[in-house]
């Protein structure tokens, strides 16, 4: 538990049931559950009677543990370890239940997950999976707002006979209680995993992190066309007049063996009839992505690149409607309605009034294969009734009615205070639109029309003192009152206990 310090008021599970979806990952019935992380939790995970995933980033949007998860099928493990040992990363590298990966970081101190996330994701760009999911998903939570973090599952599910075991620096496979003592020796400071640099050194400068990372361990085999396609769209950005010559050189120093004169030419003649942009979703640089950092640099993907912000985690709060959450790069925690996320005109607007960005206007097409992937790996937040809107305008309505201030004649309704009579709540509706309006509830006026329609308030007109008002009505009945009167318990010798 003290590892794994994250969020303690929420946690994940699966259902027992787990399946193949066809990509060998086994999924199951995922379900975020508003409730406190207890020891018997862990027990019954370390049991293998129930699943525990635990969410990284805390209340205060900070983390004492981080993890790269890494869905590729079949993964050379053995191999993977040996990576992150010649690169002296301080990760311990646990088997998911499908084979994956999950590479562990833990540290000494609560550390903002900003710097975090953005360390933990190159390292996976370093290791070859710049593609591969990175928790904290967030790297702030609007916990006022309903909002919470995404759930990682804990090894070692089912210890005495488990497939989510952790492996040490030698590849060894640990058990339950190797792996506490493994975890606590790798405990480090964040400004020293800050420190660590990539050991590749910037061939080409002010290039994209993937190229370098490439040009410094070579380009797999099967690669070379599309590297050397990448390496011209760099040298194009980078050398002007002089690109074609700079980009056939690149052939002849990191290709191996170089490519043919003959597809060289072919390659720069195709970069040279339009604006080209670097192929970031394509082989093999797409493993080695590290958007961030790519941003920044001079020749990257964010000068001049006309390209969408790199999207995080989505959360839906089960709210009706629903409320989203969804991490934008660069800029933040964005809370969205539902149509704000369908439209791209309107998100990019939302973008606009709160995160100062303007991200490009995509195609509808385009945007709409974004959100389906968002859509597909969606965190879903229940919560209790009394957090939607329709259970905080019922709470509001109570509390105005059945408050302080009341009428103590019909006429004082034009006072802008309820009153009640042979058992009816009566009053105006702009005044209790005023009223959440002082309480800072903010609501569409159609939807407070539904909410009465179905508690039933009716309508009543009454002359007041030679006035037509309008005005709502509902039983008092409706509302729950202490129907008896609190019993204050006897207590013997009342002088001795309060001395």
């Amino acid at each position: 538990m003290l590892l794994f310090e994250g969020y303690q008021q929420s946690y994940g599970t699966y259902g027992a049931e787990l399946e193949d979806n066809g990509s060998g990952k086994l999924k199951g019935q995922a379900h975020t559950i508003k409730d406190e992380i207890t020891v018997e939790l862990w027990i019954k995970h370390l049991a293998g009677r129930q699943g525990l995933g635990v969410i990284p980033i805390r209340e205060d949007s900070k983390v004492k543990f981080a993890a790269i998860d890494i869905d590729e099928y079949p993964l050379d493990l053995m191999k993977l370890n040996e990576n992150i040992q010649r690169h002296k990363m301080p990760l311990v590298l646990c088997r998911t239940k499908s084979g994956g990966a999950h590479l562990f970081l833990f540290l000494d101190l609560p550390t903002e997950a900003k710097p975090v996330q953005k360390k933990m994701r190159e390292m996976a760009a370093t290791l070859g999976y710049g593609n591969a999911e990175i928790f904290p998903k967030q790297t702030k939570i609007m916990i006022s707002r309903g909002d919470m973090g995404s759930w990682i599952n804990m090894p070692y599910f089912n210890s005495a006979q488990t497939t989510r075991y952790a492996l040490d620096d030698k590849g060894n496979q640990l058990k339950f209680h190797e792996f506490v003592r493994h975890c606590q020796s790798k405990i480090v400071n964040f400004s020293e995993v800050d420190r660590l640099k990539s050991v590749n050194r910037d061939l080409l400068p002010d290039g994209p992190p993937c190229l370098n990372h490439l040009l410094s361990m070579g380009f797999p085999e099967g690669t070379r066309n599309n590297a050397m396609f990448n390496l011209a769209v760099y040298a194009k950005k980078a050398f002007g007049d002089a690109w074609q010559q700079n980009a056939s050189g690149y052939n002849g120093l990191y290709m191996v063996p170089p490519l043919e004169p003959s597809e060289v030419q072919g390659i720069l003649k195709s970069v040279q009839k339009k604006e080209f942009t670097y192929t970031c979703k394509q082989a093999p640089i797409c493993n080695y992505c590290d958007m961030p950092k790519c941003r920044t640099r001079r020749y990257g993907i964010g000068h001049g690149d006309s390209s969408l912000p790199l999207f995080g985690s989505l959360t839906k709060l089960m709210t009706d409607p629903p409320v989203w959450f969804l991490e934008v790069d660069g800029g933040g925690r964005l809370e969205l309605t539902t149509e704000e996320l369908q439209n791209p005109r309107m998100f990019q607007n939302k973008c606009m009034k709160v995160l100062n960005t303007m991200p490009i206007l995509p195609k509808m097409e385009v945007w709409q294969e974004i959100v389906h992937k968002l859509l597909s790996e969606v965190n879903e937040v229940e919560v209790s009734q009394e957090a939607t809107p329709r259970g905080q305008l019922w709470i509001h309505l109570e509390t105005f009615l059945t408050g302080r201030v009341q009428a103590r004649t019909r006429e004082e309704i034009l006072l802008g205070k309820p009153w009640l009579d042979k058992g009816h709540y009566y009053f105006r509706l702009n005044d209790f639109l005023a009223y959440i309006e002082r309480q800072r509830f903010k609501i569409m006026l159609q939807q407070v029309s539904v909410y009465f329609q179905e508690w039933k308030v009716q309508v009543k007109f009454f002359n007041i003192n030679g006035k037509g008002v309008n005005t709502h009505s509902i039983s008092s009945r409706s509302f729950s009152k202490l129907d008896q009167e609190f019993q204050v318990p006897k207590m013997n010798n009342p002088e001795e206990i309060l001395s």
